[in-house]
């Protein structure tokens, strides 16, 4: 096992500004702006609790999307672009944004940007590679293992032998968890705008960790794109010559990433016929934050005209094409919200979340792609953070929509 201590560069610092996209196609350490950096300025939500309230206080004032919170984008705010870079020799560290350019440098681009790596590696430190400095947890260490853990350092190990990739490539996810839908739509395929940039890099492979599932394979067939693709099967990789593309920070907020995702995805299907459908997206096939009382929900939009949709018993194509023709969607938070994205932009769209899990990020899709939207908290339940939903308030919401 290869342990090492290590920084953060930056590509710009790393690499030379290439000329062309045929320069940076040929020469190492080059690199080219794929995403430019964007202005954002959010409205506030259409419908929900106001500021000064409770909820209203949850939504607008806890940090969640990339970091930020919805207080922070109601403000003019500079979202950060993206690159895309010839590195050379790499190695990429398997389940981890490690993307190494030597032992002791990692890319800062791996992460985004400075702000949003910076804010990962505090929320989620033992999956970053940096390892957790509490007394708590080196006590801990202590009685488990008789050492004391290791302060607070960048660090990361690899597992031998790695993997040995002699031909190019494109690094596209290493992360376990990016079979997620919402982790895959905004956090990978972002990358492959480097394909249109930079059009040599059409004829590469792309890197991933796990054999590709269904909703990847059908997001990658409707983007057109027939790249090979190269698994490493959860092994570290040694890559003689690495083509890395890096995301905008964070890409629900920046406007230009969230339209280019919906064109490339979207563009090549017929016009939808119709928008009229209501729908309610649940929960129930999850293991936490259910609408504990989602009959109840149910007895109320039926009558309205909802659909009960569970997006799980839904084929990716039906997915897409039933968000397509949505006029109203009532949603709980999850991973299934991702796909606002391909819903129409005149969309109503009601969020519920658990009042001990706020997040912003389906807040920020639905203002980038212009659909209007509301929010509403339920009632704690359960160690599963379920909670229940007062139907009242959300009929009032729904009459408000129209």
């Amino acid at each position: 096992m290869i342990t090492n201590t290590f920084e953060f560069i930056s590509v710009k610092d790393w690499c030379q500004l290439a000329n062309s996209p045929a320069t940076l196609f040929s020469k190492p350490r080059s690199y080219l702006a794929l995403f430019e950096d964007a202005k954002v300025c959010l409205s506030p939500a259409n419908w929900g609790p106001g500021k000064e309230t409770p909820e209203g206080q949850l939504f607008y004032d806890v940090a969640s999307t990339g970091g930020f919170a919805v207080k922070d984008l109601l403000a003019p705010l500079t979202i950060t672009g993206s690159v895309v870079a010839n590195l050379g020799p790499s190695i990429v560290k398997d389940d981890a944004l490690l993307v190494l350019v030597d032992k002791h440098l990692a890319l800062t681009e791996s992460y985004g940007d400075e702000r949003w790596k910076q804010y990962q590696l505090g929320a989620w430190p033992d999956a970053h590679n940096y390892p957790r400095q509490s007394i708590g947890s080196r006590l801990l260490s202590l009685f488990k293992t008789g050492k004391i853990a290791a302060p607070r350092i960048q660090r990361y190990t690899l597992e031998e032998p790695l993997i040995e990739i002699t031909e190019p490539c494109i690094y596209l996810t290493l992360r376990a968890h990016d079979g997620n839908i919402f982790h895959w739509l905004f956090e990978v395929l972002p990358r492959l705008r480097c394909l249109d940039l930079v059009p040599q890099l059409r004829d590469l492979p792309l890197l991933v960790r796990d054999p590709l599932n269904t909703f990847q394979e059908t997001t990658l067939r409707l983007m057109g794109i027939t790249n090979r693709i190269l698994t490493t099967g959860g092994k570290s990789a040694k890559v003689a010559q690495l083509y890395f593309a890096s995301i905008t920070s964070p890409p629900s907020i920046h406007p230009e990433t969230v339209a280019w995702l919906r064109q490339k995805i979207l563009g090549s299907l017929p016009s939808s016929k119709s928008v009229d459908r209501k729908l309610y997206i649940s929960r129930k096939d999850a293991n936490a934050r259910r609408v504990s009382n989602e009959d109840e929900v149910m007895k109320v939009l039926a009558p309205l005209g909802f659909e009960h949709i569970v997006m799980s018993a839904l084929s990716p194509a039906e997915q897409i094409e039933t968000m397509r023709n949505a006029k109203t969607i009532v949603l709980a938070h999850g991973a299934a919200g991702a796909h606002l994205l391909f819903a129409p932009t005149e969309c109503n769209v009601i969020e519920l979340h658990s009042p001990k899990w706020p997040n912003s990020v389906y807040f920020t899709i639905s203002k980038a792609l212009g659909q209007p939207y509301g929010f509403l908290f339920g009632r704690h339940q359960n160690r599963q953070l379920d909670y229940s939903i007062d139907v009242k308030q959300l009929l009032s919401m729904l009459n408000a929509t129209s």
